[in-house]
Order: C-alpha cells, then structure tokens, then sequence
C-alpha cells in the first residue's frame, strides 16, 4: 500500500509540472470536444512522441506543422513540452495572450493554438482508422518543415 502511495504522489507531481503538454490537451478538448489522449496521442504517424513518414491525412498533417514549430522552439532553448503558458478561450477563439507568459511561453502557445484551430478546421475528416495508426505503417519520406 506505501509503494502504491507513492507511486500516485510522484505521478500527481509529475503531472503537475508538465507543462506545455497539459495546456495542450485542454486546449484540445476544449476546441474539438476530443479527448486528446484518446483522439490525438496516437494518431496517424505524427501525432504524439516520434512522428515520422509522411502524414497520413490532414489532421495528421497538423500534428506534422506542430512538430516542425516544436522543433524551431527547441532550437531557441524553449523546451516546448514543459514549457507552462496562459490561454483564454472565447467565443470558441484561442488567445495566448497573457502578460504572466513569457516570450517563450507565449511562441509554445502559439504553436499549440494553430495545432488545436487546424484540427478543429478538419474535425470532420478525423479517421477513426487512423486513431489507432500503428506507427510501424509509417513508412517513407518525412516531409521537411
């Protein structure tokens, strides 16, 4: 029971640091009405950790175009995926603008915010199929940024 314990209070702490990723999900669930993990984290050959191989339809072409922005935020020394932000949502819009982000924080929101408006743009297209997308079919050219 104590190992029990303590594995939910390094998990609880775990997932209070996270950041970005956090954000991120909610932003998705907010905008699309998707569970992110359930919807997104697997889906296709970009979205989630490791993408590779060309995109398998648009949604995961938004998850192509948010890895690519990742990648130029780490390049700046962002660290994109624990990097915490403020957004406000209204009237179904996404604003990342908050004097608490900093300039990094406000750039990972960004990134995120045109993420989350491409998958709703696309929600109608969303493949169950690709949902479960083995990452092993993922075979191919990945395309630049």
């Amino acid at each position: 029971m104590t190992a029990w314990l303590f594995l939910l209070s390094v998990w609880l702490v775990l997932i209070g640091t996270q950041g970005s990723l956090l954000e991120f999900g909610l932003m998705t669930r907010l905008i699309t009405g998707r569970a992110p993990i359930r919807g997104y984290a697997f889906y296709g050959c970009h979205c989630g950790f490791g993408g590779h191989g060309p995109p398998t339809d648009e949604i995961d072409w938004c998850c192509h175009v948010h890895d690519c922005c990742f990648d130029r935020m780490s390049e700046l020394g962002c660290n994109p995926k624990w990097r915490r932000y403020e957004f406000r949502i209204k009237n179904g819009t996404v604003s990342c603008d908050s004097p608490k982000n900093s300039e990094c924080s406000q750039q990972v929101c960004e990134c995120d915010r045109e993420a989350v408006l491409c998958f709703k743009q696309h929600n109608n297209n969303y493949s169950q199929q690709y949902s479960v997308h083995g990452r092993n079919k993922c075979v191919g050219p990945t395309p630049e940024c």
